[in-house]
């Protein structure tokens, strides 16, 4: 894990002295507690107890998260579970503050409109696939950022301390980084659509009948993966024509040639998915603009009415060049 995500992590669950800690809420006098920030707690724990200097002792923690998930907020344990998490807190919390110490000082705060690229999983072995995988990002960013594209830039900017992840820095308007995060949800999204499409029977069915209406024969027809295949391909492409429709639609800025710029984006839809099967991740900022309202594995939720309301009150100044960065996503204004 890199050390800045782990950084945000503790974050959500640390005091003021650098602890670990949680808000508890004793019931039926004492016999259970509620536990608040459950879901912090938990992602704190999960990755500390991975450190070397941590004690080996997460059964409860396996088992808390496998009742109980790591995503919700409250939970209601045992008096007995309560009071082992308080004992296994007791010996991390001797090394927290020099740990919390050594992580501050190795994470910088990154820009917000910093991209963290992973490169594939796999790994790459020789400077040509090094190479290759370079050429590959940079076709990305020319058909989605540069030219046609969103008309932004990218520089790169290095590579995370003791990572495999590339950080590069989006140029250009506000607008640019929502934009590139919406062209990856759309690339994610089309991937689990073409599987569960790809196991569709309902699917196949269209497919035999549409052979079947085509075949003038009437004889019975025989739907072969190839055929399924195509079909999906179809669908596919339709769906991310309309998703890049809807995105050049959210973003609020009027562009003069949309044709050419969807062309342009759907190009480098088709080349960010065989980088994500292949490996590669693409993550926000470690601190990204507060118009980007929650992240996970699936995708980056867009507030693009708080986008909206960014450029509308600083039109001048980004007219000007002056803005760099989303600073104010709340203001109802």
């Amino acid at each position: 894990m890199r050390l800045g995500v782990l950084k945000n992590i503790l974050d959500f669950s640390i005091d003021e002295n650098k602890h670990i800690t949680f808000q508890e809420e004793a019931l039926y006098g004492g016999q259970r507690y509620l536990i608040k920030d459950f879901y912090a707690l938990m992602d704190s724990l999960d990755n500390i107890l991975d450190m070397s200097w941590a004690e080996d002792n997460n059964e409860v923690v396996k088992r808390l998260i496998s009742e109980h998930g790591k995503t919700v907020n409250s939970v209601e344990i045992s008096a007995e579970d309560r009071n082992l998490l308080h004992s296994m807190l007791t010996p991390i919390n001797q090394h927290m503050p020099v740990f919390y110490s050594i992580l501050e000082n190795l994470v910088e705060r990154q820009d917000e409109q910093i991209i963290n690229i992973k490169i594939p999983s796999a790994g790459l072995k020789t400077l040509k696939e090094v190479s290759a995988f370079n050429n590959q990002l940079d076709d990305v960013f020319d058909l989605v950022i540069r030219f046609k594209g969103f008309q932004g830039d990218v520089e790169f900017v290095g590579v995370d301390v003791g990572t495999s992840w590339y950080k590069i820095l989006l140029v250009g308007a506000p607008y640019i980084y929502g934009a590139f995060l919406g062209t990856l949800n759309i690339a994610h999204e089309l991937i689990d659509l073409r599987e569960k499409w790809y196991k569709s029977e309902d699917l196949r069915m269209d497919v035999e009948i549409k052979k079947e209406e085509l075949n003038d024969k009437k004889a019975k027809v025989t739907v072969t993966d190839k055929d399924i295949r195509e079909h999906v391909q179809k669908k596919v492409k339709k769906k991310m024509e309309l998703e890049v429709d809807a995105l050049i639609e959210n973003v609020p800025v009027d562009f003069d040639n949309e044709p050419e710029m969807k062309i342009s984006i759907c190009k480098g839809i088709e080349k960010i998915i065989p980088l994500l099967e292949a490996g590669t991740e693409f993550q926000p900022s470690l601190n990204p603009p507060k118009y980007i309202d929650n992240v996970s594995d699936d995708g980056y939720e867009i507030d693009y009415d708080g986008l909206r309301k960014f450029i509308e009150k600083n039109a001048a100044s980004i007219a000007d060049g002056e803005v760099k960065q989303i600073e104010d996503k709340s203001d109802d204004e």
